[in-house]
């Protein structure tokens, strides 16, 4: 009677590690869940959506979890995806920031979806105190020329790419890099330009600036349920619906 509760236990206790191997397995490499919380998306995406995030499209990442719950920059490893992002793609990513929008920082906590209407190699319309200029989307590799028209767009992401050896200001419409003046870069990532649909209620590439690969979580596939936050009733009509 013992070796078979023993017996059983131990079955048992297979079974849940094999399950909680395969649920990690699948949440780090295959796919995640989210919860639309805000209109940024409307008319695509409402409130009380349940999306699926694809991750395996762009491909996984890998990272210190525990350096970047501190806030602390880590390195990032992608593993092979099927297709680059491209424009027009529903991503998910992490918030480019913790507090302030003048640093680029992942935040792991908050989560934001949005549409990407610029990749890398494409120019788009950036306003800095006003001002309208148009302004090269890098790819990984690419060399950019640095003048007063461009330097505020890329101090960030500049800055962001950097180790700790290296200081990175900003002085008089320059940026220095160990205080040398900056005439030009070759940056290290690609970066994307991203909107919410709703964009008159999208907190977006137009208030951050450009968003790196990096922070892409994957792609917005489908949404599987979705309730009426008002009403708690289900909307069957989105259930299963594409995200276009």
């Amino acid at each position: 009677m013992l070796k078979n509760m023993q017996s059983l236990f131990w079955n048992l206790a297979f079974k849940f590690s094999v399950l909680i191997v395969v649920a990690a397995f699948s949440k780090i490499f295959i796919m995640s869940f989210f919860r639309i919380p805000s209109n940024s998306m409307q008319p695509t995406l409402f409130v009380g959506d349940y999306i699926v995030v694809v991750k395996f499209i762009y491909g996984a990442r890998l990272f210190n979890v525990f350096l970047a719950l501190k806030g602390k920059k880590t390195e990032i490893y992608r593993s092979l995806g099927f297709r680059d992002i491209r424009k027009n793609d529903v991503v998910v990513f992490n918030a480019p920031y913790f507090i302030t929008k003048n640093k680029l920082e992942m935040n792991i906590s908050k989560y934001y979806v949005k549409r990407c209407i610029g990749v890398p190699g494409d120019s788009v319309s950036l306003f800095f105190n006003n001002i309208e200029s148009k302004v090269y989307i890098p790819h990984n590799g690419d060399s950019v020329h640095i003048n007063n028209d461009n330097y505020m767009y890329y101090y960030k992401l500049i800055a962001w790419e950097q180790d700790d050896t290296v200081k990175v200001t900003c002085k008089d419409s320059f940026i220095l890099l160990n205080n040398s003046r900056l005439s030009g870069y070759r940056f290290k990532q690609n970066y994307y330009y991203v909107i919410g649909d709703n964009y008159t209620n999208s907190v977006d590439s137009r208030n951050w600036g450009l968003l790196p690969e990096d922070y892409i979580v994957g792609k917005a596939c489908f949404i599987w349920k979705s309730i009426d936050m008002n009403t708690g009733k289900y909307r069957f009509n989105r259930f299963l619906k594409m995200i276009k």
